[in-house]
């Protein structure tokens, strides 16, 4: 928790450094001059790798904003100091370095700065070769490793032989999805059948004294809930696209502006479940 906490000052302060070199002389530095000038900030908690991910991580912030507004794309905003609720991750960039998964995959070995070592429970075996690893801080309390790894192409057969079929899929509001072969796939309506338990967890958020442990509490509930309506949904989206991608060659999906549509406050909910 120590390295959450002092990496998200540390994006902070490159973010402040950002701002100042901008008003000063009309320029953004880069993330190399980020590196330099930030070499060495790391304590006792923060890798070096970690400073490098957050001038990396910034940059590409910087560089969204920047295309988006040459695009004239509204939503896109200028990179934001980041609070505590806000701040999840620690990025470890180097494998073998700074992060190596032990022989058995019960641990991984990580920077001494974060302890060395850390036991984990390995839910599938690797494929490919490590390049990356987030560690996350979740909702419910648990830190979970996210390894990127890099894998050669593969496919049973060339597109040219494939003998599946091509198939259309519409989406829509009563029903989930249907498909060109008269298959309809239902809404299953998460965030409607747990709107009553946020209602009473955030009333509780309300009546609690803002700064107070027991408000913060009220906050973690909450967030476990809305951490529980997000796992629901990518379980469901998961197991409806499996066996399409299985069965056919061609998906055809109707191109909907999704971003616009959710600003209809009757549909939005309905809306967000895509």
């Amino acid at each position: 928790m120590a390295c959450l906490s002092e990496s998200r000052q540390l994006y902070n302060e490159m973010l402040a450094t950002l701002q100042a070199q901008y008003e000063q002389d009309g320029t953004f530095p880069t993330k190399y001059d980020l590196n330099k000038q930030f070499a060495g900030r790391g304590s006792e908690h923060v890798p070096a790798s970690t400073i490098q991910m957050l001038s990396d991580r910034l940059s590409k912030a910087l560089k969204r904003f920047l295309a988006g507004r040459s695009l004239g794309v509204p939503d896109v905003g200028f990179p934001r100091f980041k609070k505590p609720n806000r701040w999840h991750s620690i990025q470890l960039r180097q494998h073998k370095t700074d992060f190596q998964l032990a022989p058995g995959g019960k641990h991984l070995v990580i920077p001494k700065k974060l302890g060395g070592a850390v036991k984990i429970k390995l839910h599938r075996p690797l494929e490919g070769t490590p390049k990356t690893a987030h560690l996350v801080h979740r909702a419910d309390g648990h830190w979970y490793a996210l390894l990127v790894c890099e894998t050669e192409p593969h496919t049973e057969h060339t597109p040219r032989v494939c003998e599946h079929p091509a198939i259309g899929i519409d989406v829509g509001l009563k029903s989930f999805l249907t498909d060109s072969e008269g298959r309809t796939v239902d809404n299953p309506h998460y965030y409607r059948k747990s709107q009553k338990t946020l209602r009473r967890q955030q009333r509780t958020i309300d009546r609690r004294k803002k700064g107070s442990k027991r408000r913060r509490k009220a906050a973690r509930s909450t967030a476990q809930t809305h951490l529980k309506i997000k796992r629901q949904r990518q379980d469901f989206h998961y197991k409806v696209a499996k066996p399409y991608a299985e069965r056919y060659q061609v998906i055809a999906v109707e191109k909907l502006n999704i971003e616009g549509m959710v600003k209809n406050h009757h549909l939005a909910k309905m809306l967000s479940v895509w």
